[in-house]
C-alpha cells in the first residue's frame, strides 16, 4: 500500500530553490490533493507573498526553471503536475496584470496568445507537448458527477492538446477528438478555469451551468461556437480558427492623412458585427460581454475580401460582474454600465455594440460613453446612431431609432447602420485626400469659403432620397430646408463676390463686362462705363470711378463676402435647433430663435455688403456696425440655447452629453469681443460719416485685418470645426430629450417595461430578462 504523502504548497514552496526539488512520493500522491493543492494558490501576488513570504515573480522564475527541460525530474507524473501549476501561476499573473491595465486602444492586450508578462511561446506552449504535462491537465481536470461531461471528456485525444492562449480567469488548450466523424477529426477549445478561482461560488456555478445556459442545437449557426460540454472547471466547445478582434486592428494600417474616421474599418467589421449579432438575437441569447477579445475574425469562406465573426464567452466577464478583484482591464469600456453595476442587463449589448463601433471609427472606444468629436465634424449623421446606443441609462438606448416589433433587432440595427454609413460617405466624400497629403492641403482647406457644404448637403439628400428612413424620417431630417439655405447663401455669397468684383474692374478702368453686360447696357441705354439698373440706385455724391477712396471700401466688401460665407457655411448649414420639437417649453422657443437668427444671417449679409457697394459708399461703417450687431445677437441666442439645452440635459442625467463641451464654450467666449467690436463700430460710425474723424483708409484697413486673420481664418476657420462639434451636440441633446419621459416617482424599474418597443417580439429580450 503507497504511503500516504501530504501534498502542500507550503512545503513545495519551501523546497523550490533546491535545484534538485526533491519530493518523495509527490508524484503518486492522488489528483485530488494536487487539485486540492493548485485551488490553495491565491490568485493576487500580495496576498500570496503576504502568506508564504515569497516573491510572486521569483517563485514562477524558479517553477520556469525546473519545467523548461523536457524531463528536469525523475518522475514523469511529478513533473506534469508541476508543469499544471506553473501554467496555473503564470495565467494567474496574466489575470492580475490584464486585470490592472488602464487604456482600452485597439492594441491592447485583448486576450491574446502571448500572456502580459511573459513570452507563451517560451513558456506556455512548449509546456503542452510535454505528454506528461497533457496527462497531468486531462487527470486534474477530470469531471466528476457528470457521465455527460465524463464522456466528451474521454474523447479527448491527450496528443493533440496544444496551448491556444489566455484569458481574463482561465487558459484555453486547442485538440482533436479522438477518431474521425464526416472524414475529419473535430477540433476543440478548451477552456480551462483556473482552479484557485473555485473558490469563488459564483464562477464556479456559472462555470458548471454554461453548456445549459448557452447552449442551441439550431443547424446552420455561423457566428457562434457550438458548446459540447461544461463541467465545474472547463468548458469545451468548437474550435474557431482566426484571431480576435482586436488582434486584427492592432494590425491594421493607419489611417491616410486627412481622414478624420475609419470609414473603410466600419464597412469591412461593421456588417460582420451585425451579422454576427442577429443570429445571437435569433436563438434568444444576449453575450453580456461584447468585447474585442470576445469576438474571433476570419476571412470569408467566399473569398470576397469580406469577413466573419464568431462570438465567444458568452455571459457577464467575472471581473466586471464583481465576482473578481480590480476595476479595470482593457475590455472595461465595451462593458455596459448596468453590468458593471448589477452583473447582467438586457440591454447590455447594445451599449457594448456602440462602443465597439466607436472602437473601429477612431481606433479607441468612447470614454464614459461619450461619443467623439469625428464624429461630429462634418455631420452628426453616425454620432447620432451611436448616442442612441450609448447613453447609460438602458432605458434610453434606442429612443431615436425606434425598432418595430414585428422584425428582428438586430436586422432593423443592422440597415440603419448601413444607411448612416452611406451617407456619412457621402458627406466625408470631399475629405478624402490623396496618401501624400500634408498639412499645406489642410491649410488651404481654410481658403474654401463655402467649407464644401453645399455640395455634402447635396449628396446627402440625394443618397438619403434612396433609404427607408428618409421616407420614414424625411421630417426629422430635414435635409431640404438645411440644403435649401446652404444653396441659398452659396448663391447670394457668390452674387455678392461678382458684384464687388465688377465694381473693383471698373475702379481700376479694366473690362469688368461680358456679352450680357453690353446687352444689358445697349437695351437700357447705359453707357459703356456704367452698370444698368444698379448704377441709377448710386447716391449723388457717390463719384465713379475714385480709386483713391473705393478701392478700399470694395476691398472691405469683398472680404465681408468671403467672411459672411464661411461664418454660415462653416458653422450652421448642416445643423437645425428645430430638431427640439415643440413640446420642450423655454427650449422650443429658443430653437426657433436660433433657427431664425442662424438664417437671418444669410439674407441680411449680402444686403449689408451690397448696400455700400451700390447705393453710397459713406454708409459702409453704418452697415460694417449693423452687420457685426446681427453677428452679436445671432451668436448670443444660438450660444444660449446650446447652452440651455446642455444644462437640461445635464439636469436630466443624459450620459451622452459631456461635463463640457470645448465648443460652446469657445463659442460663447466669441460674445465678448463681438460686444467690444460692435461698440467701437458703432462709436466711430458718426464721427467718420460725419467727416469729425479724417483716417478713414486707416479703420478700413483695421476692418480688413480683423475680417481675413481674424474671423476667416481664425473664427470661421480653424475654430469652426469643434464649434460645430458642440452645436452638434447641443441639437442632438435636444432631440433626445425630446424622447424622455417625465421622470416617475420612485426608482426606475431594472428592466424594460411591456410596452418597449424592443421587447416584444425580439427572443434575446425575453432571455436576457428571464436569465436575469
Amino acid at each position: 500500500m503507497p504511503r500516504l504523502v501530504k501534498v502542500d504548497l507550503a512545503v513545495l514552496l519551501g523546497r523550490l530553490p533546491d535545484d534538485r526539488l526533491s519530493l518523495p512520493g509527490w508524484g503518486s500522491a492522488s489528483a485530488s490533493a494536487w487539485r486540492a493543492l493548485l485551488r490553495s494558490v491565491p490568485t493576487d501576488r500580495r496576498a500570496f507573498e503576504s502568506r508564504y513570504e515569497k516573491d510572486w515573480g521569483e517563485t514562477i522564475a524558479r517553477l520556469a526553471v525546473h519545467c523548461r527541460q523536457p524531463h528536469p525530474l525523475r518522475h514523469d507524473k511529478l513533473y506534469g503536475r508541476l508543469a499544471v501549476l506553473l501554467l496555473t501561476m503564470l495565467a494567474l499573473d496574466h489575470s492580475q496584470r490584464y486585470r490592472s491595465y488602464r487604456g482600452g486602444r485597439a492594441d491592447a492586450p485583448g486576450g491574446g496568445a502571448t500572456g502580459i508578462g511573459h513570452d507563451c511561446a517560451s513558456l506556455c506552449r512548449p509546456l503542452l507537448t510535454m505528454p506528461p504535462v497533457r496527462a497531468a491537465l486531462l487527470e486534474l481536470y477530470e469531471p466528476a458527477n457528470d457521465q455527460a461531461a465524463a464522456q466528451e471528456w474521454a474523447a479527448i485525444d491527450p496528443a493533440t492538446l496544444a496551448f491556444h492562449r489566455h484569458g481574463t480567469t482561465s487558459f484555453i488548450v486547442s485538440g482533436a477528438r479522438r477518431g474521425v466523424s464526416q472524414g475529419a477529426r473535430r477540433r476543440f477549445a478548451l477552456k480551462c478555469l483556473l482552479l484557485p478561482y473555485l473558490e469563488i461560488p459564483t464562477i464556479e456555478r456559472a462555470t458548471r451551468g454554461y453548456l445549459a445556459r448557452y447552449q442551441r442545437d439550431e443547424d446552420g449557426l455561423r457566428h457562434l461556437a457550438r458548446l459540447w460540454a461544461s463541467s465545474d472547471s472547463w468548458v469545451l466547445m468548437d474550435f474557431v480558427p482566426g484571431r480576435t478582434l482586436a488582434e486584427r486592428l492592432a494590425d491594421e494600417p493607419p489611417p491616410r492623412p486627412g481622414d478624420p474616421l475609419r470609414i473603410d474599418l466600419l464597412e469591412r467589421y461593421g456588417g460582420a458585427l451585425f451579422d454576427a449579432l442577429r443570429e445571437l438575437d435569433g436563438v434568444g441569447l444576449t453575450h453580456q460581454d461584447l468585447s474585442p477579445s470576445n469576438i474571433i475574425v476570419a476571412e470569408s469562406p467566399d473569398g470576397a475580401g469580406r469577413v466573419t465573426m464568431t462570438l465567444l464567452d458568452l455571459g457577464a466577464n467575472y471581473l466586471y460582474a464583481q465576482a473578481l478583484p480590480g476595476d479595470s482591464g482593457p475590455d472595461l469600456p465595451f462593458v455596459a454600465p448596468e453590468v458593471r453595476r448589477d452583473g447582467a442587463g438586457a440591454r447590455a449589448d447594445l451599449y457594448s455594440l456602440g462602443q465597439l463601433l466607436v472602437l473601429l471609427g477612431t481606433g479607441a472606444p468612447a470614454d464614459r460613453g461619450i461619443v467623439p468629436d469625428d464624429f461630429y465634424a462634418e455631420t452628426p449623421l453616425m454620432a447620432r446612431f451611436l448616442e442612441d446606443l450609448l447613453d447609460a441609462d438602458p432605458a434610453r438606448r434606442l429612443r431615436l431609432f425606434r425598432p418595430e416589433r414585428t422584425s428582428p433587432l438586430y436586422e432593423q440595427l443592422g440597415r440603419w447602420f448601413t444607411e448612416e454609413l452611406t451617407a456619412l460617405r457621402a458627406a466625408y466624400a470631399e475629405r478624402v485626400r490623396p496618401a501624400r497629403a500634408d498639412v499645406r492641403d489642410n491649410l488651404l482647406g481654410l481658403f474654401h469659403p463655402f467649407s464644401g457644404a453645399p455640395r455634402r448637403q447635396r449628396r446627402l439628400l440625394a443618397v438619403r432620397r434612396a433609404q427607408r428612413s428618409y421616407a420614414e424620417h424625411r421630417k426629422n431630417m430635414r435635409l431640404r430646408w438645411l440644403l435649401g439655405w446652404s444653396l441659398l447663401s452659396a448663391t447670394l455669397s457668390y452674387l455678392g463676390g461678382l458684384l464687388v468684383l465688377t465694381y473693383l474692374l471698373r475702379e481700376l478702368g479694366l473690362d469688368f463686362g461680358g456679352p450680357a453686360l453690353s446687352v444689358a447696357q445697349r437695351v437700357t441705354g447705359t453707357g459703356p462705363d456704367g452698370i444698368p439698373f444698379l448704377d441709377r440706385l448710386r447716391a449723388a455724391d457717390y463719384p465713379v470711378p475714385d480709386p483713391r477712396h473705393n478701392l478700399l471700401i470694395l476691398a472691405v466688401g469683398f472680404t465681408f463676402v468671403l467672411v459672411c460665407a464661411k461664418y454660415y457655411q462653416g458653422l450652421f448649414a448642416g445643423l437645425t435647433p428645430l430638431v427640439t420639437g415643440r413640446r420642450a417649453g423655454r427650449l422650443s422657443v429658443l430653437a426657433v430663435a436660433a433657427e431664425v437668427a442662424m438664417r437671418a444671417t444669410v439674407v441680411a449679409s449680402p444686403v449689408a455688403i451690397a448696400l455700400p457697394v451700390v447705393v453710397e459708399r459713406r454708409w459702409w461703417l453704418i452697415c460694417v456696425a449693423s452687420g457685426m450687431t446681427l453677428v452679436m445677437f445671432c451668436n448670443a441666442v444660438i450660444s444660449g440655447y446650446a447652452r440651455a439645452v446642455l444644462r437640461r440635459a445635464r439636469a436630466a442625467g443624459l450620459s451622452t452629453v459631456p461635463a463640457t463641451v470645448p465648443g460652446v464654450q469657445k463659442y460663447t467666449s466669441w460674445l465678448a469681443g463681438n460686444v467690444l467690436y460692435a461698440f467701437v463700430l458703432w462709436l466711430l460710425a458718426p464721427l467718420l460719416y460725419y467727416g469729425i474723424l479724417q483716417d478713414t483708409p486707416v479703420y478700413l484697413v483695421a476692418v480688413i485685418i480683423a475680417n481675413v486673420p481674424l474671423m476667416y481664418l481664425i473664427k470661421c476657420g480653424m475654430e469652426a470645426v469643434g464649434i460645430r462639434v458642440g452645436l452638434g451636440r447641443a441639437c442632438l441633446a435636444a432631440e433626445r430629450l425630446a424622447t424622455i419621459p417625465e421622470p416617475e416617482s420612485g426608482p426606475a424599474p431594472e428592466h424594460r417595461p411591456a410596452d418597449d418597443p424592443v421587447s416584444p417580439g425580439m427572443p434575446v429580450s425575453a432571455a436576457a430578462v428571464a436569465a436575469d
